[in-house]
C-alpha cells in the first residue's frame, strides 16, 4: 500500500494481524473498559464482530507511565457544552480511537495516539483520556480528584485524575486553537470535529441525544360542528388511530375554545374580579390628548367597536382617572389598542399573592413523552373588573370616540397578572404539579403516554367547561412531543434554549455602548443555566459595564473574543435535564482566577446528564482565598442557589480536596 495512504477497515485483508493491530493501540491508548462503549452502541458502523477476539481491557499504570508522563493530560471537554461528563468523554475518545485507526495509519509499536504518518506537534494532538490513576508527575496538570457524599464527610476517596480546573469552563472539542503552532490544522479541526455526533442533523435520535431544535410540524383540524370553520391544531406525528381519537376528543369541546371575543362569557364573579385599591396620598389623574395619525384612527376605531360588542369596554359618562390610548403595532400589521396606566398604577398596591417560579415549571414539564399547549383567549378580559374600580380604567380616543371605561380586566393594569394566576390556580389547584403546569395563561398538559394523555386532557377540558373558561385554538397544539414553554424547548428529553433566543444569539451584534452591553449580558444571563462557567466566559466585559460614560467605552480584542465565544457556544447549546429527587446529584466544583463555577448532574443508565450550569464572579477579598477556601465558596454558593432542590437529596461533591471536612473541621 502506498506510502500516506489511509486504511479503511473494511478494506483490511489481513484481519488477524490488523486486529493485533487495533488490539495494540487501544492497549496502549485508551484508558477505561471499552465493552461499555460497546453496548451503548457508539461503535456503530464497524462490521459485526470485528473486535470480537480483541482485549479491551484497561491498560496497568506501568505501562502508561512514560505516555502520562510525556502528555499534559487534560480532559478538558468532560463537561462541555453538549451536557457531557467524564463518562461520555471516554466513550467518545473511544470511538474516535476507532475512526483513527479506520482512517490512519498507526505504529504499533509506540503507545501515541497521533503516531500519524506526518509528524504532529506534541501540543497539537488531540487530549487523551487519562482516568482512574494518580499522574506520577508532581508538575502535571492533573490531580487526585476526591469524591465526597455530602453526607457522610469522612468518607472521600480518590476517584479521578484529571485538570479539574478545567470542570465547566468550556472547553469544546470542536474549537480549533493554537492555529499557527500546527502545520496539520484541516486534520486536526476535522479529527476534534469528529469526536462528537453530527449536530448539523436535527432529528431527535435517541443515539444523538442532543434533541428537536424545533417543535413538531402541526396539522390544522376542525373540530366544530360544520356550520361554520373551528380550526385548532395537532401533531403530524400521531398515528391514524390516536389522530382520530385526539380529534373526536377535542370535537366534544368546542365550547372549551373562543375563535373570537363573542364567544368569551367570562368567569363567574364568585370566583374572581379584579380590584383596584389605592395608596393614601394620591389623587385622581387625567392624561393629556394624544393625537395620532388618521389612519392609525382607524384602526383604532376598528378595535373599540369589536370591544364594544364584545362587552369588553362601555362608554363612561364621568371620570376623574383618565389614561390615553398607546397604539402599538403587531407582527402582522395591525394595531392593538394599549392604555398608559403608569399614572393609575403607581397609585395601586402591589398584590403579593406568590406567583409560580418559571424555571420550576419547565422542569415539571420537561421529561414527558406527550405535551399539549394551550393558552387562554385574550385571557385578561375573561376576568371582571369589580363594579367600584370601572370608573378608575376610563381612557380617551382622540377625535369624537368618546370615553370609555373597561368592565372587564385588560393588560396593562397594575396586578393583572397576580389576579389571572390565582383563577387559575383556584380552577386546576388539584391538577397543578400533577397532570398541568400553568404560568398566568400559558398552559400546558404532560403526559407520560399518548393514552394517558387523552385522559388527562379530558380532565382538563372538563374543568375548563365547568368554569367557563376559554382558549385560544389559534395558539393551541395537541399531542407534540417538544414545543416552546416560557421562552425554552421542553420535550421527553428535557430542556433547551428556545428557538427565539437561539436566533436572539445568532443576531447578536458587539455592543457600541455601555447600555447596549448591559442589554447583551441581560439576554445572555436569560439562558444562564445552560453556560458553563459563564462569569468567567464575560469576564472581559466587566470592566466596561464600570465606565461612566460612552466616551470611556473602548471594545476590544479581548471583548470580542469572549463575544465570539459566546455565540459559537450558544450556536448548538446543550440540552439539560430536569433535576430528579429520587436520583443522586453529583456536583462538580471548579475555581478559576476571578469565578467559581460548578456543575450538578445526575446518573441516567450510567451516563451523566447535566442539569444545572451554576457560576459566579467572587468578590476582591474572595480572590485572595486559598484553593482549598475558594472551593469551599463554591461548594456553599451552588447549596445555597439549588437549596430547593438539593436539600432532601443524596449529594456527592467531586474537587480536588475534601471540601466538606475542611468545613467541618474546627479553626485552630
Amino acid at each position: 500500500m502506498a506510502e500516506g495512504t489511509p486504511v479503511k477497515y473494511e478494506d483490511l485483508t489481513r484481519a488477524q494481524e490488523e486486529a493485533d493491530e487495533i488490539k495494540a493501540v487501544l492497549e496502549a491508548d485508551l484508558i477505561g473498559s471499552f465493552h461499555r462503549t460497546r453496548s451503548h452502541g457508539i461503535v456503530e458502523g464497524l462490521p459485526e464482530g470485528a473486535l470480537d477476539g480483541v482485549d479491551l481491557s484497561a491498560p496497568s499504570e506501568e505501562r502508561t507511565r512514560s505516555l502520562r508522563q510525556e502528555i499534559n493530560f487534560m480532559v478538558a471537554h468532560s463537561l462541555h457544552r453538549h451536557s457531557e461528563s467524564l463518562v461520555n468523554t471516554l466513550e467518545r475518545v473511544a470511538l474516535r480511537v476507532i475512526q483513527e485507526i479506520m482512517s490512519h495509519r498507526y505504529s504499533p509499536s509506540g503507545p501515541a495516539l497521533g503516531t500519524y504518518q506526518g509528524e504532529m506537534p506534541l501540543h497539537s494532538r488531540p487530549p487523551l483520556p487519562f482516568a482512574w490513576a494518580a499522574p506520577e508527575v508532581s508538575n502535571s496538570s492533573a490531580s487526585a480528584v476526591n469524591m465526597v457524599k455530602l453526607t457522610h464527610p469522612g468518607g472521600c476517596q480518590p476517584r479521578f485524575s484529571f485538570d479539574i480546573n478545567m470542570i465547566g469552563l468550556g472547553h469544546h472539542p470542536g474549537e480549533d486553537r493554537d492555529e499557527g503552532s500546527c502545520s496539520h490544522n484541516k486534520t486536526r479541526r476535522k479529527l476534534f470535529h469528529a469526536i462528537g455526533p453530527d449536530t448539523s442533523k436535527k432529528s431527535w435520535d435517541g443515539k444523538l441525544g442532543y434533541g428537536f431544535t424545533s417543535a413538531d410540524e402541526l396539522e390544522e383540524v376542525d373540530i366544530g360542528p360544520g356550520d361554520k370553520p373551528r380550526p385548532t391544531f395537532i401533531s403530524k406525528r400521531l398515528d391514524p388511530h390516536l389522530r382520530g381519537q385526539m380529534i373526536a376528543l377535542l370535537k366534544e369541546y368546542p365550547d372549551c375554545f373562543a375563535w373570537d371575543y363573542t364567544e368569551m362569557p367570562g368567569l363567574d364573579r364568585s370566583i374572581i374580579e379584579h380590584r383596584l385599591p389605592l395608596k393614601k396620598g394620591f389623587r385622581p389623574f387625567q392624561q393629556r390628548v394624544r393625537q395620532m395619525k388618521a389612519e392609525i384612527l382607524e384602526e383604532v376605531k376598528k378595535e373599540i367597536e369589536k370591544m364594544l360588542a364584545a362587552g369588553f369596554i362601555r362608554p363612561c359618562r364621568y371620570a376623574e382617572w383618565i389614561s390615553s390610548i398607546v397604539p402599538v403595532e403587531k407582527k402582522d400589521g395591525r394595531w392593538r389598542v394599549a392604555i398608559d396606566f403608569r399614572d393609575l398604577n403607581r397609585a395601586t398596591p402591589k398584590d403579593e399573592y406568590p406567583m409560580p417560579v418559571a424555571e420550576t415549571l419547565i422542569n415539571a414539564a420537561a421529561g414527558h413523552k406527550v405535551l399539549s399547549f394551550m393558552d387562554g383567549n385574550a385571557g385578561y378580559n375573561q376576568i371582571f373588573m369589580a363594579p367600584e374600580d370601572i370608573h378608575k380604567t376610563a381612557f380617551r380616543v382622540p377625535g369624537a370616540v368618546g370615553l370609555f371605561e373597561y368592565v372587564v380586566m385588560t393588560f396593562g393594569l397594575k396586578n393583572a397578572g397576580a389576579t389571572y394566576q390565582r383563577a387559575m390556580n383556584y380552577i386546576f389547584h388539584d391538577l397543578i404539579g400533577k397532570l398541568v403546569e400553568i404560568y398566568i395563561d400559558d398552559v400546558v398538559v404532560k403526559s407520560v403516554s399518548m393514552e394517558g394523555h387523552l385522559d388527562d386532557l379530558r380532565r382538563i377540558l372538563d374543568r375548563t367547561r365547568k368554569f367557563g373558561l376559554r382558549m385560544n385554538p389559534k395558539k393551541c397544539a395537541f399531542g407534540v412531543t417538544a414545543g416552546q414553554f416560557l421562552g425554552f424547548l421542553v420535550h421527553e428529553r428535557g430542556i433547551e434554549i428556545g428557538l427565539k433566543s437561539q436566533e436572539a444569539v445568532r443576531t447578536m451584534q458587539p455592543p457600541t455602548t455601555k447600555k447596549e452591553l448591559q442589554r447583551l449580558i441581560g439576554k445572555i444571563n436569560f439562558v444562564r443555566r445552560f453556560i458553563s462557567n459563564l462569569s468567567g466566559r464575560i469576564e472581559p466585559f466587566m470592566a466596561l459595564v464600570k465606565t461612566k460614560s460612552d466616551d470611556e467605552f473602548h471594545w476590544g480584542a479581548e471583548q470580542q473574543q469572549a463575544f465570539d465565544e459566546i455565540k459559537r457556544y450558544l450556536t448548538t447549546p446543550p440540552v439539560l435535564v430536569p433535576p430528579q429527587q429520587d436520583r443522586p446529584f453529583y456536583i462538580y466544583l471548579s475555581v478559576a482566577d476571578t469565578s467559581i463555577a460548578s456543575v450538578v448532574v445526575q446518573l441516567y443508565e450510567g451516563v451523566e446528564k447535566v442539569v444545572f450550569y451554576l457560576s459566579r464572579r467572587m468578590l476582591d477579598a474572595e480572590t485572595r482565598y486559598p484553593e482549598v477556601e475558594k472551593l469551599c465558596l463554591c461548594l456553599f454558593f451552588t447549596c445555597t442557589k439549588l437549596h430547593h432542590i438539593l436539600l432532601t437529596a443524596e449529594i456527592f461533591v467531586i474537587c480536588k480536596s475534601d471540601v466538606v471536612k475542611h468545613m467541618l473541621s474546627p479553626l485552630c
